[in-house]
């Protein structure tokens, strides 16, 4: 899925993984911000989370955890 696909999926509550991402790595939303598996809060969805992964190849090979 697309990066839009994936930020849609998780305001519908579903974890998202990515291509590069661990076998065991996702993020999801709570409220506004991104969460990692490990608990980690990377911010509000508008956060370094994405700016850190602007390279083309993060905007498509999402899916669901």
């Amino acid at each position: 899925m697309t990066k839009t696909e994936a930020l849609h999926a998780m305001i519908d509550g579903k974890k998202v993984t990515h291509r590069y991402f661990d076998s065991d790595e996702y993020i999801y939303m709570k409220g506004q911000n991104i969460w990692t598996e490990d608990g980690y809060c990377t911010g509000p969805v508008s956060s370094e989370f994405w700016e850190s992964k602007n390279s083309p190849w993060w905007l498509i090979e999402w899916k669901l955890f």
